[in-house]
This record gives structure tokens, C-alpha cells and sequence, in this order.
């Protein structure tokens, strides 16, 4: 009920105290019966007029409640739909990039890391490929970055990017490896190498899995 309709009934019913107050102080037979009328009416009408607005406000009230019950719901549903579309979306791309990271993961693993070049020429050509390799990682971690994905999944969806972090790196550090002369600082960038493809391998794995399990839900 808004302002203007209380000060409406507000009136109607001061004109009603009025009206009965009058009629108590009525002097006469006639004068008694008719302020009594009046009076009646009055208040009558006062009743009638505070009921119907009452009424029409809790109708309206009800009304509101239920359209916006039916809005929610038809929101949640909505939702629901949209999410669901965003998850099948996210399992198919998700899907195909593993297959690719997969495959890359092979790549830099059978990179012949132990090959001794006998040539300025080929020395050139096997760190080109492991030049190569390093900036396929790289941009496969951009593309995982990239991938759009529900927020119930980020954490899984974090598992992925880790696998390709590590490949990243391994790809990054098999480059460097290719370019150094001395023994020391070759192991100890071969060890990480290692370290990070078993790292890239072993994410890539649990991704996998936890991906099956969510779908079989």
C-alpha cells in the first residue's frame, strides 16, 4: 500500500469519527436518526474502502511473490541449460588438447639428448629442432592459459595448465641443454629436463583421470 492510498483511508476515517461524534451530540428524534444514518454509512464505506485495499495489496503481494518464484526458477533452469552446454564444451576441447600435449610430451622425451654432433652443421640443425621444440611447448602452455572453462572446474582445469608448465619448461631447458659446451652445467640441465617431462607426464595423467571420473557422474 502506498502513502497516497493510507492518507486517503487515513481521511475517510477521520470524516467517520466525525460524522459519529456528531451523531452522540445529535439533539432531536429526526436529528438522531438521520446523523445515526449518515454515520453508518459513513463508517460503512470506511470499512468497505480499508478492505479492499488491504485485499488488493496482499493479491498484489501474492502476484509479486510468484512471478518472481517463476523468474528464479525459470533463471536456475536457464543456468543449468547454459552451464551444462560450457562443461560438454570444455571436455570436448580439453579432450583434443590432451591428445596434442600428448603427443608433444613424446616429441621432447625422444628428442636424442644424448647426441654428440661431429659437425658445426649438424650441431646447428639438432639445436634448431630443439629450438623448434621449446617454442611448441611454449605456445601449447598459451593455448592451456587460454582455454576457456566453468569455474567448477578450474581446479582441474589448474591441473592441465600444470602438465603443460612443466613441458614448457622441459622444452625450454632441453634448448638451453643444446647450446652449452660444458659437462656440468649439461647434467644439471639434463636432470631438470627429465624432472619436467616426468612432472608433464604425471599431471597430464591425473588430468585424465579425474576428466573420466566427472564424466561418468
Amino acid at each position: 500500500m502506498n502513502d497516497a492510498e493510507i492518507i486517503s483511508i487515513a481521511i475517510l476515517w477521520c470524516i467517520g469519527l466525525l460524522a459519529l461524534i456528531q451523531a452522540l451530540n445529535a439533539r432531536g428524534a429526526i436529528r438522531i436518526s438521520l446523523t445515526w444514518i449518515v454515520t453508518s454509512i459513513i463508517l460503512l464505506i470506511s470499512i468497505a474502502v480499508t478492505y479492499i485495499q488491504f485485499t488488493d495489496n496482499e493479491v498484489m503481494a501474492i502476484s509479486s511473490s510468484s512471478i518472481f518464484s517463476d523468474s528464479t526458477s525459470n533463471n536456475s533452469v536457464t543456468y543449468a541449460k547454459q552451464n551444462e552446454v560450457r562443461m560438454s564444451s570444455y571436455f570436448t576441447s580439453s579432450k583434443k588438447l590432451t591428445v596434442q600435449i600428448k603427443e608433444l610430451i613424446n616429441s621432447v622425451e625422444e628428442f636424442n639428448i644424448e647426441k654428440k654432433p661431429t659437425s658445426e652443421s649438424e650441431r646447428e640443425t639438432w639445436e634448431r629442432q630443439a629450438l623448434s621444440l621449446s617454442k611448441q611447448t611454449a605456445k601449447i602452455n598459451q593455448r592451456t592459459l587460454g582455454l576457456f572453462h566453468p569455474r567448477e572446474v578450474s581446479e582441474l582445469h589448474g591441473t592441465l595448465v600444470k602438465a603443460t608448465e612443466n613441458l614448457r619448461l622441459a622444452g625450454y631447458t632441453l634448448h638451453a641443454f643444446s647450446t652449452l659446451e660444458d659437462p656440468e652445467q649439461k647434467q644439471v640441465q639434463k636432470e631438470q629436463y627429465l624432472h619436467q617431462i616426468t612432472q608433464a607426464k604425471k599431471n597430464l595423467d591425473l588430468f585424465k583421470l579425474a576428466l573420466e571420473k566427472i564424466e561418468q557422474l
